[in-house]
């Protein structure tokens, strides 16, 4: 079972960076009427995303070309025709990562060469959302790939992103492999986010429970736990509840969180 969308986690406790907005989009198809959309002729590759069938696949150099088009200086304008262009302007490049990653497997090279080569965040920020949208086994090993080379902060945490919300086959076991290893609290919080209702991630969630010193880190790793839906995770949530070594707040999450997984 795996969780479509990240809650608007507020971090406490001591993280270092106060508050943290973790958002993901709903990667369906927007309006037809967008860039990238409706080619009847079109025939994506058969393991990419079902949704973006009929949708036109677009070459890396054009869709960048069009993502920096829609950067480039604007004419003055008030306040609701810039708020209806930024509207349009989220909207159209949402359509451009589908049609990049309608793709499938034959795009994957061209995003993760333009990516290597890039200096802007922007650029590198769509990539990998295109990326996370191809399901083809492909992309996830180049998300895996790049996430393990990856140094700069912003893209990591991109990164784990895009392997949390992507379908391709292999992405979830480089999320788990990543909540194995990954020590920056911030990156780890997304992937334990991921990993919600994974049985495979439990013992690795049940590990974080009791190490972390992090209150919402431990909750969230409960919360992915009873997301697991088995009595295994009824167990270690009433274990969770009743150690007195956790702090009141957490033991009280997990007494809480039986109720939302189990209906206690």
């Amino acid at each position: 079972m795996r969780r479509s969308t990240f809650i608007v986690a507020t971090l406490v406790g001591g993280l270092s960076i106060g508050a943290l907005l973790l958002w993901m989009q709903d990667p369906s198809p927007a309006s037809p009427a967008l860039v990238g959309v409706a080619s009847p002729d079109a025939e994506p590759d058969a393991v990419a995303d079902p949704s973006l069938a009929g949708v036109a696949p677009i070459a890396v150099p054009d869709a960048m070309e069009r993502l920096a088009a829609l950067h480039g200086p604007q004419p003055p304008a008030s306040e609701a025709e810039t708020r209806a262009r930024l509207q349009a302007r989220r909207e159209t490049v949402k359509n451009l990562e589908i049609a990049l990653a309608a793709g499938g497997a034959g795009a994957v090279d061209g995003i993760v060469s333009w990516y290597l080569e890039t200096d802007t965040l922007r650029e590198r920020k769509f990539l990998i959302r295109s990326l996370s949208r191809n399901r083809s086994e492909q992309a996830a090993d180049a998300l895996a790939e790049l996430y393990d080379s990856e140094e700069r902060i912003a893209d990591r945490h991109d990164l784990a992103r895009a392997l949390a919300l992507s379908e391709a086959p292999g992405s979830q076991d480089a999320l788990r492999a990543n909540l194995e290893t990954e020590t920056d609290e911030r990156i780890r919080l997304t992937l334990i986010q991921g990993a919600y209702g994974d049985a495979m991630a439990m013992d690795r969630l049940t590990e974080i429970v009791w190490e972390s010193t992090e209150r919402l880190i431990q909750q969230e790793a409960l919360h992915s736990i009873g997301g697991v839906g088995t009595e295994a995770a009824r167990s270690v949530l009433e274990q969770a509840a009743s150690d007195a070594g956790l702090s009141a707040l957490v033991r009280q999450f997990a007494e809480k969180e039986i109720g939302r997984s189990f209906g206690e």
